[in-house]
């Protein structure tokens, strides 16, 4: 008995060790004691019922798709107790997008390399976490802008999320107007923002810190960084010029249809089919993320997230080249920067 139980002990701490990868090993009682336990999680008595059942479904899912080779795994992750449908309401945010208002990319016959990867060049932040909040849009737009002015002034700053949040509003846009902060907006609609409301900047993450709700505008311009400012966006289309943007530009901000294998995607190179499939067409994107990289020989995409570190590869995805896959290609766009 006392082997047993030290047995089971050591177990648990190899879960606890490894993080949520491994827990949907476990039966789903003690999958859902462990995964309160790593994620500090606790509910009143009927909530539990509810997020317990939600659990069990995700569980046995995650089970059933991780014995099949799919080139991609699964796992129980810190979003394995919300529902699909509720999980979209709350954190994914981009409005659909089909027209572009800025400059179009041109392509070149300039050879590419084979693998670009801008978070070892100094041009990509550590990931963040848009929380409740349906953002994704102002997290999607803040990473390639951290990056064009990283490469114009040759520092990296950290910009503020929750500008694009507060202030982004009434944006003329596609017929409407745009945008709507924790409800959604647009990467291409905050590019046009910046440049002709706030003189083409944007407040610092010091200054204005992320909130994760809907505030009121609070910007100010002596909070700027200094050394450059957007005049411009750029869109493409189609993974070719995809290719050509993340090679010779830096992170772009894309749109995706992003599912429940976005929800619980644990690691691996992500390739919809079956349950996971996704859309690619452009009415379907819902979900705002960066390409920061490539790697054309394994054929995939470096997706930067807004979800935290501890989903997915810390807070990456690698998703499938070749199938302008969950609509990834459809209209990358990144800010023009000027040095000033």
């Amino acid at each position: 008995m006392k082997v047993t139980m030290k047995l089971l002990v050591l177990a648990t701490l190899a879960y606890s060790a490894f993080g949520y990868h491994q827990i949907h090993k476990l039966s789903v009682a003690d999958a859902w004691a462990e995964w309160k336990e790593i994620f500090s999680q606790e509910f009143p008595f009927e909530e539990e019922v509810t997020r317990y059942n939600i659990f069990a479904k995700h569980h046995a899912l995650v089970n059933d798709f991780n014995s099949q080779d799919h080139g991609f795994v699964l796992g129980l992750n810190q979003f394995a107790h919300i529902h699909e449908d509720e999980f979209a309401d709350f954190y994914h945010g981009t409005k659909p997008q089909t027209t572009n208002q800025g400059l179009t990319f041109r392509s070149n016959t300039t050879d590419v390399p084979s693998a670009v990867d801008w978070r070892t060049k100094g041009l990509v932040n550590a990931v963040k976490n848009q929380g409740q909040c349906g953002s994704c849009w102002a997290f999607s737009t803040v990473v390639s802008l951290e990056g064009q002015f990283a490469k114009a002034t040759g520092k990296l700053p950290s910009f503020s999320e929750q500008d694009l949040v507060d202030c982004v509003k009434n944006v003329p846009y596609e017929g409407s107007q745009c945008c709507d902060g924790c409800q959604g907006g647009l990467m291409a609609a905050a590019f046009v923002y910046i440049k002709a409301s706030q003189d083409g900047n944007d407040d610092t993450e010091t200054s204005y810190p992320y909130k994760g709700v809907n505030q009121q505008c609070q910007f100010n311009v002596k909070n700027d960084v200094n050394g450059g400012k957007v005049i411009n966006y750029t869109q493409g289309q189609g993974e070719d010029q995809l290719t050509q943007m993340v090679a010779q530009v830096g992170p772009i901000s894309v749109g995706v249809d992003a599912n429940i294998a976005w929800q619980l995607y644990s690691g691996g190179i992500y390739t919809p089919k079956g349950f996971a499939k996704c859309s690619n067409n452009p009415n379907k994107m819902d979900h705002g993320v960066a390409v920061v990289g490539y790697d054309n020989d394994q054929k995939y995409w470096i997706i930067r997230n807004s979800w935290g570190a501890t989903w997915g590869e810390k807070g990456y995805m690698r998703l499938v080249q070749g199938q302008n896959a969950c609509g990834v290609a459809n209209v990358p766009a990144y800010p023009v920067v000027q040095k000033n």
